[in-house]
């Protein structure tokens, strides 16, 4: 049976309870005004505490019919509603006296008696329709036998009025001679059963909405016959809502002992564990615990400890014990410990088709009914595959075997008879999370739900509440509601395109709809005649709605949400709007906000479609606003100013160059992200203004570093109180010349410990900041030194234990690479970095060898860039300790003459990628046979390096190449016929060939060709000299040719010599023939 609140679709207590708090906060706020309405506020928290106790007691009872109780509720949350927005007018007052004086010092007594006056008779006014109230809801509960038993919100009733929901217990056998589809999970179940595996995961849950079947697939598991044989004890138990540890070790003790006797309705818990753990000893059990749910009452953790104390017993049954769980809720999963979860969806396609045929029409002949069939299967498209649909609707069905009556309930809801069963998951709810589902009935069937868009809605609205003894952002309060309602099915989880969004499963959305009925309504169309005065939020997705105002009383309204809607809203709908928390006109194009927008003095949340172009200065008096919501592709055209106004306002989603623009941007303390800050020497723009903006979090740019003076001036931003910000951009404006101040700037922008990106760019000092010599970015985990042109030497990276990217670009004036860049030492330098990057370093010479090859265990991407200095022994220095590397890149590095040595290469068992470009003087590849894990090699500009390649001694047997390559690019490397064969030497792993040299005449033999067995793809393009193809008959895999800009290929040869040699290749896909004779060959 449904509560009372569900009823009235109000669930007050969280709200009330805020209302106190609130109400006390201000009498207690010690404001020289206050002591004009401080009798009034008093009065008004003893009244509304009072109010609480009633209104949680009556939350709780049944629902009734009865016109006139319920009536009296909807009294009741009026006048609360009313009282809550006298409170939230208070508050505003605040605000505009916070703006007007520009510090947080309220005004004199004598400048608030104005508006005190004024407001002071609206707080008597309230008070007495409360108090009325009050003794009317008292008298409610009286005649209903309901007793208060506290003003602190709990309550119980004398004559059992609130009882307790009916449960229905379940057993292992099965409803069903047949099974419908759960082919798959099934197969995971059974074999996660019968396999011995990790004995550690005994716990496996079965989760999903009710009634998707999570009981049936349950019972058929446990009566399959592989099953019975495999344990020699199979136990089933339902669970349900009342968790009782005494109750539950009885009932499965009795099924584990089959000689029970009757004394053991007197033992105690632990006498009833120890014989449980003597009757399990050693035997292998199936134990299903169905239909299991967590206590809303109690903390997670104690919950977990009352699974665990429970379950303690069953650890001493045999080798292969197994436990299954059934529940509703993922919480429940992760309280026990599962090992793995099977997340049971709906019925697809003939399964459910199947199982809807069933219920419909029983033991009649489907066949005979086309006509039902036809009408039916529509019906079972909009039951969503839900099992307990198929056999509620279908049952239904059955009664009547007649075209009209089915075609009556495809129009009708079809979703009454599952209903009850999804009100018992809402139930189960605590107040809080009633309160934000019930809201989400205003979202329109199948909408794409942003979790963050929700949470500062439900924000706006004041469901958030603060936890206790935890000092946490709302944002992060409100994406746990949110992810508890997600992971208690009340959210899907669906991707699109590779992004992730959450809809409503049918069923949720109806339900949320019916919770939410007298608070929530939706305009779809153009019928609607008139809106129910309870209606507190509202949403608009038609174009069809002329008047709003002729069919709703707004001024009520606490959302008003326009998905789609082409008419402009007017002034006259503004000015009614006297309650509003949420407003979101994304879906109506309105390029002009009225003047009256600047008097929604309780409006928290606003958003709108990018075409405004102009907003009232009354706009910048909305001091409540939380959420301003603006495409961020588009720079709005309307001005700034007076945006440093708005002191509540916590996300700021516009275009970034709109938010750098802002004046004293330093007030809106609240503000969470900002994702660019342009200082300036102009106040209002300098640094000073980030010093109290400590909730801003996710990334932050400070561009014109230039602009600030000193240290001093530098640490006023308070950088280092910024625990939020993830990743931090520092920049100056470019400049060749030193700028000796920029170090002692640098100095004083140290960051929080917590930043895990950092990037420094042209910084124009002449060394690192002392924080970034130390560990103190314990956390940082990216590092970008860009165009600091005038460091002389680098900081002791190493010594940051977190760094997995380093980037360091344009240190013009670097020489060397020293031991201390390693931080050698106590600690290992760089023990997480995975890619390194140095870039435009001029005149970087000598790379210092880390000690004891303690540096870089787990590096694996090199990329060394325009290093003209480099030497080749500086090169092989920098290789010798990195063990992990995969892959290495080196280009326009014009000192290396030579690849490092066999000896120094043979260390690289891992590197598998290599890219050599630009580099015009290196001519020896060294001891590159040495990778013995390559599989990609890709040279590039090297004019030198393969010229005149001859195999020595120590290669002769192996080539010069890597035989475990399997890619091979080679672009304008000097190669000659003869380096070319050289180089295609014993690899017979080579899949990839690709030839771009204008030297090379011919293709080698076919005793070189013969090796590449495995080569599929070649590709020869821009080899101006090339006029023979060589041994290519003899690539006997080659799968695809393309040849382009050859223009002397085959111009000598035949046409018998061209049949001769394509003959063994006529399955070759030809991709490419441009410019060349061959083309034409391949087209005869």
């Amino acid at each position: 049976m449904a509560e009372l609140g569900v009823v009235v679709g109000w669930v007050a207590s969280p709200i009330i309870k805020a209302m106190v708090d609130m109400a006390r906060s201000y009498i207690e706020s010690r404001l020289p005004w206050r002591s004009a309405v401080e009798e009034e506020l008093h009065v008004l928290a003893a009244v509304l505490a009072q109010i609480l106790a009633v209104v949680s007691t009556a939350e709780s009872l049944p629902a009734t019919d009865n016109e006139s109780h319920l009536a009296l509720l909807r009294q009741m949350k009026d006048a609360v509603y009313e009282a809550e927005d006298l409170l939230d007018e208070f508050g505003y007052l605040l605000l505009q006296s916070e703006v007007n004086s520009g510090r947080k010092v309220s005004l004199p007594s004598a400048c608030f008696s104005s508006v005190g006056v004024s407001f002071r008779n609206k707080l008597k006014k309230v008070l007495s329709k409360l108090d009325k109230v009050k003794d009317c809801a008292q008298t409610f509960l009286d005649i209903v036998g309901a007793t208060v038993t506290t003003v602190a919100g709990s309550s119980s009733s004398s004559s059992g009025v609130a009882s307790a929901v009916q449960q229905h217990p379940t057993s292992s056998f099965l409803l069903e001679n047949q099974i419908f589809g759960r082919k798959e999970e099934s197969r995971r179940i059974l074999q996660w059963l019968l396999e011995s595996g990790d004995q550690s995961e005994i716990l496996l849950s079965v989760v999903g909405d009710g009634g998707v079947g999570k009981t049936t697939l349950a019972q058929s598991i446990y009566n399959e016959t592989k099953v019975a044989d495999r344990f020699e004890l199979r136990m089933w138990v339902c669970v349900s809502e009342n968790f009782d540890e005494l109750r539950l070790t009885r009932e499965i003790l009795s099924l584990a002992c089959d000689d029970l006797g009757n004394d053991s309705a007197s033992f105690n818990l632990n006498k009833l564990q120890e014989q449980l753990k003597k009757s399990l000893a050693s035997k292998r059990f199936l134990l299903v615990l169905d239909d299991v749910w967590n206590d809303e009452g109690i903390m997670e953790w104690e919950d977990r400890d009352r699974w665990m104390k429970l379950l303690a017993p069953l650890r001493f049954g045999g080798t292969g014990s197994k436990i299954i769980v059934t529940t509703r809720l993922e919480i429940v999963s992760r309280m026990l410990g599962a090992g793995d979860s099977i997340h049971l969806k709906g019925l697809e396609g003939d399964d459910y088709w199947l199982l809807f045929k069933r219920h419909a029409f029983r033991s009649a002949c489907a066949d005979d009914y086309p006509e039902l069939q036809v009408v039916g299967r529509q019906i079972a498209k909009r039951l969503k595959g839900s099992p307990l649909g198929a056999k509620v609707v279908g049952g239904m069905l059955n009664a009547e075997m007649n075209v009209e009556k089915w075609k009556n309930v495809l129009r009708s809801n079809v979703w009454n008879g599952i209903m009850p069963v999804l009100k018992l998951s809402y139930r189960n709810l605590p107040p809080h999370l009633q309160q934000c589902f019930a809201y989400c009935g205003i979202f329109p069937k199948d909408w794409r739900i942003e979790p963050d868009k929700l949470v500062y809605m439900w924000m706006a609205q004041g469901l958030l509440r603060p936890q206790e003894g935890r000092s946490m952002r709302m944002e992060d309060i409100g994406r746990i509601y949110f992810d508890d309602l997600s992971s208690r099915s009340f959210f899907q989880t669906l991707e699109h395109h590779n992004r992730e969004y959450y809809v409503m499963h049918d069923m949720i959305h109806e339900l949320a709809q019916s919770v939410s009925k007298e608070e929530c309504f939706r305009i779809e169309s153009d019928n609607v005649r008139r809106i129910p005065s309870t209606v507190r939020h509202l949403s608009i997705d038609t174009n069809a709605l002329l008047q709003l105002t002729s069919i709703c009383d707004l001024k009520n309204l606490r959302t008003l949400v326009i998905f789609s809607y082409n008419h402009s809203i007017g002034s006259d709908v503004f000015k009614q709007l006297r309650s509003i928390r949420v407003l979101d006109l994304t879906g109506c194009e309105m390029e002009q906000l009225p003047k009256a927008a600047g008097e929604l003095i309780h409006l928290r949340y606003l958003s709108f479609a990018e075409t405004l172009k102009t907003v009232p200065s009354s706009f910048y008096q909305l001091y409540n606003l939380q959420v301003l919501d603006v495409s961020r592709s588009c720079l709005p055209t309307w001005s700034p100013e007076g945006m440093d106004k708005l002191i509540n306002l916590r996300v700021l989603n516009v275009h970034d160059a709109f938010a750098s623009q802002i004046a004293r941007i330093g007030k809106l303390t609240s503000l969470q992200g900002l994702a660019e800050f342009r200082t300036s020497k102009k106040n209002g723009r300098k640094m000073v203004e980030l010093q109290n903006m400590n909730e801003l979090q996710g990334s932050l740019r400070i561009k014109n570093l230039e602009n600030v003076d000193s240290m001093q001036e530098a640490a006023e931003a308070k950088l280092n109180r910024k625990e939020y910000i993830k990743k931090l951009r520092l920049e100056w404006r470019y400049s060749e010349e030193t700028r000796s101040k920029d170090d002692q700037i640098l100095e004083g922008l140290q960051p929080h410990p917590n930043l895990e990106g950092l990037k420094i760019i042209s910084c124009s000092g002449i060394r690192s900041p002392t924080w970034l010599e130390t560990n103190w970015l314990s956390h940082l985990q990216s590092l970008t030194l860009s165009c600091c042109g005038s460091w002389i030497s680098l900081p002791p990276l190493g010594r940051l234990q977190s760094l997995k990217f380093l980037e360091i670009r344009w240190m013009c004036a670097v020489k060397k690479i020293s031991f201390e860049f390693y931080a050698n030492g106590s600690l290992n330098g760089f023990p997480l970095l995975e890619r390194l990057r140095f870039e435009g370093m001029p005149e970087l010479v000598e790379w210092s060898r880390a000690k004891e090859y303690r540096a870089f265990p787990s590096l694996c991407g090199v990329q060394i860039e325009k290093c003209p200095k480099l030497t080749d022994e500086a090169f092989s220095s920098c290789l010798q300790t990195l063990i992990r590397l995969s892959s290495l890149e080196i280009s326009c590095c014009h000192r290396l003459i030579s690849l490092p040595s066999a000896s120094v290469l043979r260390h690289l068992t891992t590197l598998k990628e290599l890219y050599i470009k630009c580099c015009e003087n290196l001519a020896s590849l060294g001891g590159l046979h040495a990778l013995t894990s390559l599989k990609e090699l890709e040279l590039t500009d090297c004019p030198k390096l393969l010229a005149s390649m001859i195999i020595g001694e120590d290669n002769y047997d192996r080539g010069f190449l890597p035989a475990s390559l399997a890619s091979l690019r080679i672009v304008r490397c000097g190669l000659t016929d003869a380096s070319l064969s050289n180089c295609l030497q014993n690899l017979t792993s080579l899949s990839t060939l690709k030839i771009e040299c204008s030297q090379i005449t011919t293709l080698p033999s076919k005793q070189v060709m013969r090796h590449l067995t495995a080569l599929k793809q070649l590709r020869m393009q821009s080899c101006q000299a090339l006029t023979s193809l060589g041994g290519l008959s003899n690539l006997s895999s080659l799968k695809e040719l393309a040849v382009a800009h050859c223009p002397r290929l085959l111009e000598s040869t035949n046409n018998d010599e061209e049949n001769a040699l394509f003959q063994p290749c006529a399955y070759i896909v030809v991709t490419a023939l441009y410019h060349s004779p061959l083309r034409q060959s391949f087209a005869a």
